[in-house]
């Protein structure tokens, strides 16, 4: 009896799911298709949706899409910026429906317009009626939330066999030997709110990286936030300056029109323009169309394009197409974003292509809420474990034949990279030895099986010369382990001293301690013996030292040797600001110049300064100990995080970052001889003037509360530089001495700033404007008290072959009391990421 009781239950529910799916099935419908233009060409992220909702989609790059509707009847409206809409009625049926559509290039009419010679060209008019509009619109939708569907891909077209001289070996898994290949897919489902004019979150709730399948990919609706409304179009990492709107206030002043004619659609007119820039190396648009629609003058379509006359940077060109649809009947939305870019460099060619699509737009929902924390973008635990069928269910664009193969390919190449075998080829194969390699660019061995990696820079960039150790030699190999967890690194430093025969070795070692990721320290144990100067900011760096003291008889580096022991922790804290907390013992030995008078032929009867900084009072360092503690914190207003399931990154806000570093010197604590404190408050910034170039700043105050035993290593020493490389921008003097103006006052002051034009003004001259050289000028400063002062103003031209900036600076040394004047060289922009 209980036997047949279970087996009617069983076939009881049996039939219920069968039934049950049977009724899913019927409630599910598709309609799909392949939209193409009137020569059967595909048309790439050409619009589909519903007509009186925001239910819609985009093609793929193959022209196919797919539309998950329930049954019924229902308006399917097809668009593509440049084309003309279609419009077809279908009834819809469970399961798979056919819906193809045919689109023909929009054929404008001019209509009754005659354009008379002088007379000024109709599309003048038309844009200054929308940039009438243009606030309106700006600011139309306070609030909106929109499901937002990306798709981005990079891929390479062709790539060299090598690159100054490193032989470039591709995995042959990913890019082919023609060069090509896709080396980034990637697919995102987010849930984005914005807040006019600033505020937006994403709540990431699916993503799909090929060949990682632990990955979520960089995908970001914010990235893809173009709107022609603002009067400067930021796109991130193209030009700091932006880009001038075809419909901002000043537009006139830098673009020409030219009216295409006009088209009709649900009845309504539609208006193509077309726009030119009037100067070329300006940040501008370089060509393309605007849609607008007569009337309420609002934006239809967007096809615009920028190239290297536009003062892009990074890559070569980029297009950007936009399609709007009506919301509500009233507001017009984007329905989908889709940026195009090239890029190449060194011989290698490359494609990006980004591509978004909005639907579910929410106009009226209160979404305060969700902007009471800082958390600006979120990821859900399970967003990369979502299923094929998942996938296949959310997806508005079906893949192409090229990305379903990319999948499957890469997801093999990701089972192959599990098996220590095929990892123990491949870091065979990186690992190889080379002289060559090790002595001018360095040699790592990197194990993935063990998630390691052990680095040692280029033997020959080791050798110094300085006039106590003579011919010294340092290297610096780190290990490093990753992971979620148990990672750590250790940083270790050898030196040895040829003149006065000292070998010095230190060490580090760093690694995060607990388990939730908002409450973990950073915690780093250093030790050891070695050289180190006296600013311990390093003002000049061994090399260049090098050059100044054997070929100029100026030994500028001042050097000690100290024996010490350091813990340090740092955390970010709820709020954002970081704190730093670090003790260290340190037993600080003094060095003599084993090397007094310059050998070489030509400066026989020359000889160098001692190792102690002449400029200053003797007597402020001899052999002593010293036990310190240090308190910093860092503070930016505004800081945001991006919340990953297990870690949690800061985003940086807009405004000035805030430092306050604390530092006392203990006396009689383990022998110490020091008895000071000292504070330093410094504020910095990067402050975006869009088309007016960028200005930063950083200023700092600070002085002695205590100053009863202060040896040299502790004083407030400047950053100087007395040679012809130039010392960091915005933290240095350029032509100031390294230690003439070294104090320990009560009070020191010191302001940097620096305005990058990034193309203002230069634009205008023919040669500059094609090699993108840029200007910078600005000026640095510090004032100790009325005898010990400097100033330098600077003007400079950088991006020089991507890299080289060189400046030409005068300044007043109020040490000295007398004028100062030089040329500095230095490198910034592509290989130092600024």
């Amino acid at each position: 009896m209980n036997l047949l009781h279970t087996k009617t239950t069983r076939c009881f529910f049996l039939s219920l799911f069968f039934i049950g799916s049977m009724f899913a099935a019927l409630g599910q419908a598709t309609v799909q298709g392949k939209i193409t233009n009137q020569f059967g060409a595909p048309l790439p992220y050409a619009s589909v949706y519903v007509k009186g909702n925001t239910k819609g989609t985009v093609a793929n790059t193959e022209g196919r899409y797919a539309l998950e509707l329930k049954p019924g009847e229902y308006n399917i409206v097809c668009a593509y910026v440049g084309y003309q809409r279609s419009e077809k009625k279908i009834t819809i049926k469970a399961g798979n429906n056919e819906l193809e559509f045919q689109l023909n290039f929009q054929q404008t009419e001019l209509g009754d317009v005659v354009v008379k010679a002088n007379a000024e060209d109709p599309a003048y008019e038309i844009i200054r009626n929308t940039i009438k509009k243009r606030k309106d619109y700006l600011n139309e939708v306070k609030q909106w939330q929109t499901r937002v569907y990306m798709k981005g891909m990079i891929r390479t077209y062709a790539m060299p066999n090598s690159i100054l001289g490193v032989k470039l070996k591709p995995n042959r898994d990913v890019i082919d030997s023609a060069g090509k290949g896709i080396v980034y897919f990637s697919e995102s489902l987010t849930q984005y709110y914005r807040r006019l004019p600033k505020e937006y979150k994403e709540e990431v709730i699916s993503a799909k990286v090929s060949g990682n399948s632990n990955g979520f990919g960089f995908n970001s609706p914010k990235d893809v936030e173009v709107n022609l409304y603002e009067n400067n179009i930021q796109i991130e990492g193209l030009n700091n300056r932006g880009f001038v709107s075809p419909i901002s206030e000043n537009a006139l002043h830098f673009y020409r029109y030219k009216y295409e004619g006009s088209y009709f659609e649900d009845g309504k007119e539609v208006l193509r323009v077309k726009v030119m820039p009037k100067r070329k190396y300006e940040p501008l648009f370089a060509g393309g169309f605007i849609e607008i629609m007569d009337g309420s003058w609002r934006l239809h379509g967007v096809n615009l394009g920028l190239n290297k006359e536009s003062q892009i940077e990074l890559v070569d060109s980029l297009l950007i197409r936009q399609q709007f649809f009506p919301v509500n009947g009233k507001v017009w939305m984007p329905q989908n974003t889709e940026i195009d870019a090239t890029f190449g460099i060194f011989g290698i060619k490359a494609g990006a292509s980004f591509v978004a699509v909005f639907s579910d737009y929410d106009l009226q929902t209160d979404i305060s809420h969700v902007f009471e924390t800082r958390v600006i973008k979120s990821i859900d635990t399970a967003a990369n474990k979502k299923s094929v069928q998942f996938w296949d269910s959310i997806r508005p664009t079906p893949l192409t034949v090229e990305e379903r193969q990319d999948y499957l390919r890469k997801d093999t190449l990701e089972q192959k990279l599990k098996d220590p075998k095929y990892l123990d080829s491949l870091d065979a194969e990186r690992n190889k030895f080379g002289v060559g390699k090790l002595l001018l660019r360095g040699q790592s061995f990197i194990s993935r099986k063990n998630k390691t990696v052990f680095d040692i820079p280029a033997v020959a960039l080791g050798i110094q010369y300085n006039t106590v150790e003579q011919w010294a030699y340092q290297i610096e190999p780190s290990f490093r382990k990753w992971g979620d967890t148990g990672a750590y690194s250790i940083n270790a430093r050898l030196r040895y001293g040829f003149g006065n025969q000292h070998f010095n070795a230190s060490a580090s070692i760093t690694k995060q301690i607990g388990k939730q990721y908002n409450k973990r320290w950073n915690v780093s144990v250093a030790g050891g013996k070695n050289v180190y100067q006296f600013n311990p900011s390093s003002p000049i760096q061994g090399l260049n030292n090098s050059v100044a003291t054997l070929l100029y008889t100026a030994n500028y580096m001042k050097i000690y040797e100290k024996a010490f022991g350091e813990v340090a922790g740092s955390k970010t804290l709820n709020n954002g600001m970081r704190l730093t907390l670090r003790m260290s013992y340190e037993d600080r030995i003094p060095l003599q110049n084993t090397d007094t008078t310059y050998k070489w032929k030509q400066y026989r009867d020359r000889r160098f300064t001692s190792n102690y900084p002449e400029e200053l009072p003797a007597g402020f360092f001899d052999r002593h100990q010293a036990w310190l503690t240090t308190v910093s914190l860092r503070w930016q207003p505004g800081v945001k995080f991006i919340q990953y399931p297990k870690r949690r990154f800061v985003v940086e806000s807009d405004q000035p970052v805030f430092n306050l570093t604390l530092t006392k010197g203990w006396k009689n604590i383990f022998g110490s001889d020091v008895d000071f404190g000292k504070w330093l408050l410094s504020v910095e910034d990067d402050l975006n003037m869009k088309l007016g170039g960028t200005v930063k700043y950083f200023a700092e105050v600070g002085g002695f509360i205590n100053n009863s035993n202060v040896q040299l290593p502790d004083w407030r020493h400047f950053n100087g530089n007395q040679t012809i490389v130039a010392s960091p921008f915005v933290r240095s003097f350029q032509l100031a001495p390294y230690y003439a103006n070294s104090t320990r006052d009560n009070f020191v002051a010191t302001a940097h700033v620096e305005w990058h034009l990034n193309g203002l003004l230069t634009n205008k001259i023919p040669l500059f404007r094609r090699l993108n050289w840029n200007l910078v000028t600005g000026s640095n400063a510090f004032l100790v008290d009325a005898s010990r002062n400097y100033m330098e103003i600077f003007v400079g031209l950088e991006n020089i072959f991507k890299t080289l900036r060189v400046d030409v600076v005068a300044g007043y040394d109020g040490f000295n009391k007398k004028p100062t004047n030089g040329i500095v060289l230095g490198f910034n922009g592509l290989f130092t990421g600024q």
